[in-house]
């Protein structure tokens, strides 16, 4: 049968090039998890899987997880059981792993829209990690809150009693 599957939907809507030997790999690398040699019945799977792929996505084009839902069926229904079980349980740590990037990224985008404070010291601006020095605000300056003078220079010891301040 010719291969009537030239396109896939990658997970963030990219139209890429359909590669049946990824579907190969993938089924073997299963496989093997489980103790399989087999590289050919891994090539007649994925032959399988695209056969299923020309039926059930004749006018539009299959996403990745439509794909890898075929791949766990005709492992399923040819009696690869264990096959497929190292399949699914890699599908699904994958999946675990793209939700923790996803919650790292969002909150990466959170962290990057905060306004960036600044401190001041007797030594300049530094960053906000600096300690005993006073956070300068993202808000407009007002008259009460400009700096009137000088902090007092420090000892090199700090002490326990904040001296700046002034209450």
């Amino acid at each position: 049968m010719a291969e009537r599957i030239t396109q896939i939907r990658k997970r963030d809507g990219r139209v890429m090039p359909f590669e049946k030997p990824k579907i190969a790999d993938a089924i073997f690398k299963a496989a093997q998890a489980v103790g399989g040699e087999d590289r050919f019945l891994a090539e007649e799977l994925a032959s399988a899987v695209t056969d299923y792929l020309n039926r059930h996505f004749e006018a539009e084009v299959p996403g990745i997880e439509d794909i890898q839902d075929m791949v766990e069926k005709v492992l399923i229904e040819t009696g690869h059981a264990k096959t497929a079980k190292a399949y699914i349980l890699y599908r699904d740590r994958r999946a675990q792993t793209r939700r923790e990037m996803t919650v790292r990224k969002v909150a990466q985008e959170k962290t990057a829209a905060r306004p960036t404070l600044r401190c001041w010291s007797t030594r300049g601006p530094r960053t906000p990690s600096c300690r005993g020095t006073r956070v300068a605000s993202p808000t407009p300056w007002r008259k009460r809150r400009t700096l009137t003078r000088r902090p007092p220079a420090r000892s090199p010891r700090r002490s326990k009693t904040r001296s700046w301040p002034p209450a």
